[in-house]
């Protein structure tokens, strides 16, 4: 009797003792996971907007050649959405120009400086792979345009900010797919492992 009594009882100090380490463990699971719910809600400060927050930059420079003009922007950006292009002086002898002529003519060594260009039906396809750009007509407001409305839009303010739009989109959705695409039918020199470093940088 007294085995069977010992063994009752240490067999329910053994059940008390596990309920009782379940129960701090479960109540601890449940504090961990409600405090990094907390962290993670609370956004940080300048995360997508600024250079500052140690994500790498890239330098990019880009020209468009139309029939006739060609406009250049240097953009700068990161993988979070951090974009800005300022304006670049080119040549404007649309006809007569090569490729190396044109970068020469931007100030771009390319062996040191990125660069892409785009020749007019390409920019148009890049604007409506990306779902349009955003002009503001003025009194009309802002409208979407159109690869093709957007060329006739061009000068060489609108041009940097058609360029910050772009970049920006491209990052949002089928990034993969439309830096593929930039690859195959733009002139540039910007590698695949470089266009992957882009699309993958933290």
């Amino acid at each position: 009797m007294k085995k069977i009594l010992m063994f009752v009882l240490s067999l329910g100090l053994a059940v008390a003792l596990f309920l009782s380490v379940a129960a701090v463990s479960i109540t601890l699971s449940l504090y961990s996971r409600s405090d990094s719910s907390e962290t993670e809600s609370t956004p940080n400060i300048n995360t997508v907007d600024s250079p500052e927050n140690g994500l790498k930059l890239y330098n990019v420079a880009v020209i468009l050649k139309t029939e006739e003009n060609v406009y250049a922007a240097d953009v700068t950006f990161n993988r979070s959405g951090y974009v800005e292009a300022k304006k670049m002086s080119v040549s404007q002898d649309v006809n007569g120009l090569s490729e190396a002529e044109l970068l020469n003519s931007a100030g771009i060594d390319k062996n040191l400086q990125k660069y892409i260009i785009f020749n007019q039906k390409t920019f148009v396809e890049t604007t409506d792979r990306c779902g349009g750009l955003v002009y503001n007509e003025g009194v009309k407001g802002e409208v979407l345009l159109t690869g093709a409305q957007s060329i006739g839009k061009l000068d060489p303010n609108v041009f940097c900010n058609f360029c910050e739009q772009l970049a920006k989109k491209a990052f949002k959705d089928k990034a993969m797919s439309t830096f593929l695409f930039l690859a195959d039918n733009t002139s540039h020199n910007i590698t695949f492992p470089e266009i992957y470093e882009m699309l993958n940088s933290k």
